[in-house]
């Protein structure tokens, strides 16, 4: 089918791809396979703060999810599948 001749596309328009699914494509996995890191500012009333959010790659962030979170430690891998480092959130 030409492009811009399915359903719900005008003539000589493609439909909406986001960068998401071009990356995907070219790197040869399915979208639901990714995952996307954000790193998102969140305003909890007259405090701000940065979280970093992991989500996968055809799912959209919830923002009311993310300002709900109120952890006092934070995890990362520390390079070893068994093992990660555990440091504390400045308040």
């Amino acid at each position: 089918m030409p492009s811009g001749t399915g359903p719900g596309t005008a003539p000589g328009f493609r439909p909406c791809t986001t960068a998401r699914d071009l990356a995907s494509e070219l790197r040869g996995h399915p979208l639901d396979q990714a995952v996307k890191c954000l790193v998102v500012r969140v305003s909890t009333g007259r405090s701000r703060r940065y979280v970093l959010a992991v989500v996968p790659g055809d799912r959209r962030l919830d923002m009311t999810r993310v300002r709900e979170l109120d952890n006092d430690w934070i995890y990362f891998n520390a390079a070893r599948l068994d093992l990660s480092i555990a440091l504390p959130v400045p308040a």
